[in-house]
């Protein structure tokens, strides 16, 4: 009788225990989807990006950005190709921003950053276009790092900016572009017209 009621108290601890671990685990695979990266507790230490920990966690964020961006589906009109074009002049930017300082020139003032929400998005277009959906969050940590550098690079740090800004106009105009094509075909109407170059 002492066994079975051992036997019994095991199977409603594990219970237990599966009940609060399961949603926990959940949570953090979500997040490690999202992009939140796990960043390094003491900096960068070696290589160019030495002392600069966030340009460096920027230019890996614009990495995964441009990964995602090319992994799209050509359905975003002339949008994706200039988010691409503006995430390759972040990324040159940071770069020679990096390179100008020196390795450990000038440590960043912050080490970690909170990973941002990606509220501009809705649950529609995520799961309709999950590759511009997570190319514009990558894009809006690489914003944030860049925000939280203690240095302005010889003003590389700005360029990186507004560069990173336009991809994320980008990847919404795309994704509006694509949504717009795609109602006008279930309704029989016109597609919508690909904006001209100035």
């Amino acid at each position: 009788m002492r066994m079975i009621v051992n036997a019994k108290s095991v199977a409603i601890v594990s219970m237990a225990l599966a009940i609060v671990v399961l949603p926990w685990g959940s949570a953090q695979a979500q997040q490690s989807r999202m992009g939140a990266t796990t960043r390094p507790a003491m900096g960068v230490k070696e290589g160019p990006f030495a002392g600069h920990t966030e340009m460096h966690n920027a230019y890996t964020h614009l990495e995964e950005a441009k990964d995602y961006l090319g992994k799209s589906k050509d359905v975003f009109g002339p949008h994706r190709a200039n988010a691409l074009t503006s995430v390759n002049n972040a990324m040159a930017s940071i770069l020679a921003g990096v390179q100008a300082a020196g390795a450990g020139a000038k440590a960043d003032a912050r080490e970690t950053s909170e990973p941002p929400v990606n509220e501009t998005m809705t649950k529609q277009q995520r799961r309709m276009m999950p590759m511009m959906y997570d190319a514009h969050y990558q894009l809006l940590q690489a914003q944030t790092d860049l925000r939280h550098t203690a240095d302005a690079y010889g003003g590389n740090r700005d360029k990186a900016l507004a560069d990173v800004g336009q991809a994320l106009n980008e990847v919404q105009a795309g994704m509006q572009y694509a949504e717009a094509n795609q109602a006008a075909k279930s309704t029989g109407a016109k597609p919508a017209a690909t904006p001209k170059k100035n």
